[in-house]
């Protein structure tokens, strides 16, 4: 239904529509249009027109509403409150936010509330968790400034950017210590020196000034986001430096504040001339014509950058440099960790992105998860076996998300071996765990009674959950190795040129996991609903949260039948659910418009 009052919008007086009957469809369509002529205009070099179509799209309804519904349903901590003790709005919230809320005009952030997470080597992370308007607006200005900057990002940048992910970041690295095609005509047999570095409390320590002149158009709301300061509990602090971890556009001010840094490591590695080249290889037998061996102290040399006067306190420890777009050298303020940098031969092998790399032979390369990934899956598979209140079922339920997960995760990998071992490990903890919870039943005992289900036989342990669902325990080894392709170049989703190519990526990556897990069912769903989803025809990701929503509930006597079956966004099924049990109106096909029945 039509609300009464009408809304500005860039393009002129429009009429609002209640939150439920948006077309979601068509408000991501104007926003991507907008982003692919931002993106356009930076690659022409028309600063001007980049510029205000950046102001065209942060003063748009359909970027505003984008933005709040990202925040408010999408985002995993959704829940988590500011200083002002949001955690959830409604839906006529929401439109009120849209209506009154997101302007920039005399916009002024809150100050972020401080919490602190641990870390891995058992210290504690500080996280700002900004109030959920201000995140609504740091996700309606991302909206504007990722596109400018993703025209311009380099080839081998992959964190925290729309298309990339870890087993990018994983495939270039093997890729550029010639570990594909191993075996083949075009293996290079090769050694690498490899820089393991580690920039000491990054988004602490980020300069604001850095950040500030590469953002020129959203200058004077970055400053208010950067000094509104944080909250200790009851206690303010003022904050100077750094950018607070949490926040929906902190991943793209440290990928704007690193930008260049690749470039400029190029240059670094060449200091010295012709009495060392950092980025020589060095063969197993004599180096190749021309090069030279790369020494570790050469490199470090190298790492220090090219001499410039210094200002500053000779006590202070070196400073990384970058480039800026107008050719001047300034500090970026980062310190590099000396603790956790080293150089080291591949050979001798590394981690990096949960992932073990080493070098066997010149023509053979190991990646496996790394001991600290494995431990930290056992230990997740521990707590949860030691809960003895949990049904079997369910255990094996809970179970199998955590296998599946981590297997899913690492499958692009040699982990073959690792998951062999963790299905025989997982096996054996599980039985013991039912024989101690059943009148101190042996391990072999419990297997055998696991395996014999209604007469019939299984390999792995199964069970019946407390609604009647038969499931059987997961093995880790039948998730067979899957091949990732690595995003080419510089190529971004925002970049219009390249539809056509994300989106056969999209399909392949859907179809590729669910050809791999052997799912029939999921197969052909994606085949009837030409991979979007079946409530709001958006394009289904393989990141995306996805559930099997049933056309017609249980309770209204629906069952599992395919046809009653479609696959969904959570966030739209929630939506819809709870949109039907206010109307107490019966479920339909017209609920699934795009489910292809």
């Amino acid at each position: 239904m039509l609300t009464v009052a009408n809304t500005t919008d860039a393009n002129g007086p429009q009429a609002s529509y209640a939150w439920d009957q948006i077309n979601w469809g068509q408000v991501e369509q104007t926003v991507l249009r907008l982003q692919h002529r931002i993106f356009m205009a930076k690659v022409r070099g028309d600063t001007k027109a980049m510029e205000s179509l950046q102001r065209l799209l942060v003063s748009s309804r359909a970027a505003k509403l984008l933005a709040v519904r990202k925040v408010s349903q999408e985002s995993s901590g959704r829940k988590t409150p500011g200083i002002d003790g949001v955690a959830s709005i409604s839906n006529e919230d929401r439109e009120k936010l849209v209506q009154d809320g997101l302007r920039l005009k005399d916009y002024i952030p809150s100050p972020v509330r401080r919490v602190f997470i641990p870390k891995a080597n058992g210290k504690m992370r500080p996280l700002g968790i900004p109030t959920l308007k201000d995140r609504a607006m740091q996700c309606l200005v991302k909206l504007a400034l990722e596109p400018e900057w993703e025209a311009v990002f380099e080839p081998n940048s992959f964190g925290f950017r729309p298309g990339r992910s870890v087993h990018d970041a994983a495939f270039a690295v093997k890729h550029g210590l010639g570990a594909e095609g191993a075996g083949r005509a075009n293996q290079q047999a090769r050694c690498r020196w490899v820089l393991d570095a580690d920039i000491k409390s990054f988004f602490d320590e980020i300069d604001h000034e850095v950040i500030l002149s590469r953002t020129p158009v959203f200058r004077r709301v970055f400053e208010g986001w950067l000094k509104a300061g944080v909250f200790e509990g009851e206690v303010f602090n003022p904050t100077d430096m750094g950018t607070p971890q949490g926040g929906v556009v902190s991943p793209l001010l440290a990928n704007i504040a690193l930008h260049g840094l690749e470039d400029q490591f190029h240059e670094w590695s060449l200091v010295g001339g012709t009495k060392f080249l950092c980025e020589t290889v060095e063969a197993f037998a004599e180096p190749p014509q021309g090069y030279r061996k790369c020494k570790p102290e050469n490199a470090v040399i190298s790492l220090q950058g090219p001499k410039k006067p210094r200002t500053s306190s000779r006590n202070l420890p070196p400073k990384i440099y970058g480039p800026y777009p107008d050719g001047s050298w300034r500090t970026l303020r980062l310190v590099v960790n000396d603790k956790k940098t080293r150089i080291v031969r591949d050979t001798d092998g590394f981690d990096f992105v949960g992932r073990t790399f080493k070098r066997l032979s010149p023509t053979k390369f190991l990646v496996r998860p790394r001991r600290q990934s494995i431990r930290k899956h056992l230990d997740a598979l521990s707590r949860l076996f030691r809960n003895h209140a949990l049904p079997v079922g369910t255990q094996i339920q809970k179970a199998n998300a955590i296998i599946r997960g981590f297997c899913n995760h690492f499958r692009s990998d040699h982990s073959s071996k690792v998951f062999r071992w963790l299905t025989n490990w997982n096996l054996r903890t599980f039985c013991k765990w039912v024989g101690r919870r059943g009148n101190k039943m042996t391990a072999a005992k419990a297997y055998r009674r696991l395996t014999m289900v209604n007469g019939q036989k299984f390999t792995m342990p199964t069970a019946y959950t407390p609604w009647g669902k038969m499931v059987s325990l997961l093995s880790h080894y039948r998730f067979h190795r899957l091949r990732f392709q690595q995003v080419k170049g510089t190529n971004s989703p925002l970049d219009p040129r390249l539809r056509d190519y994300w989106e056969t990526r999209r399909t392949a990556a859907l179809f590729r996991r669910a050809f791999a897990d052997v799912r029939q069912r999921q197969v052909h769903l994606l085949k009837r609903q030409r991979s979007r989803c079946a409530i709001t025809g958006l394009p289904l990701e393989e990141t995306s949260e996805l559930v099997l929503h049933r056309i017609v509930s249980k309770q209204d006597g629906g069952n599992d039948d395919w046809n009653n079956l479609c696959l969904a966004h959570k966030w739209a099924q929630t939506a819809l659910v709870a949109r039907l049990r206010v109307e107490q109106k019966p479920a339909s096909l017209k609920d699934v418009p795009f489910s292809g029945l």
